[in-house]
């Protein structure tokens, strides 16, 4: 694992919206950020149903007012990919991906230290932004574990006619 000299005003865990908006703030800002990601660019609307129409209006999903415009009311899974995607490269935000946070440690006088898959990294501030389903609440009930338990929505298509229990 390598440490970086760099010290960050802001370290952003979480490459969804959330994480994204508050990358384009800290960057207009002129704060010296970074944002980690253990997955890819907003990984969970990533693994919906290829399709899948998103049920939240748009202005609850655009990052600037006006920006997201989608064929239909409403944006599909791919809309919203291309538009995150589209957005972070057209404002050049410091993001990594498929680099996990496994701990963040406190050190004095003031700041953190934040170990990564990748790296180590000190930052003045840090900021969590992963989603709901970033860890998932568990049943701990025998099988939940099986490769055919998911813990998050997947595309239905190979469960047709077949039995399915959904919870949650």
């Amino acid at each position: 694992m390598q440490a970086t000299d760099e010290q960050l005003d802001l370290l952003i865990i979480g490459a969804g919206p959330a994480g994204i908006s508050a990358a384009d703030v800290a960057a207009r800002e002129g704060l010296n950020y970074l944002v980690i990601e253990k997955g890819l660019l907003a990984d969970t609307i990533y693994h919906y149903p290829v399709g899948l129409t998103v049920f939240s209006t748009t202005n609850e999903l655009e990052l600037r007012e006006g920006a997201l415009e989608p064929c239909r009311e409403k944006p599909t899974r791919e809309e919203l990919l291309s538009y995150y995607v589209r957005f972070v490269l057209e404002h050049n935000l410091r993001i990594n991906t498929e680099e996990a946070a496994l701990r963040i440690e406190r050190v004095e006088p003031e700041g953190f230290v934040i170990h990564t898959d990748r790296a180590e990294y000190r930052a003045s501030r840090v900021l969590v932004a992963v989603g709901g389903t970033a860890r998932p609440r568990r049943l701990n009930v025998p099988g939940e574990d099986l490769s055919k338990v998911h813990h998050r929505f997947v595309e239905p298509h190979p469960y047709v006619r077949k039995d399915a229990l959904v919870v949650g």
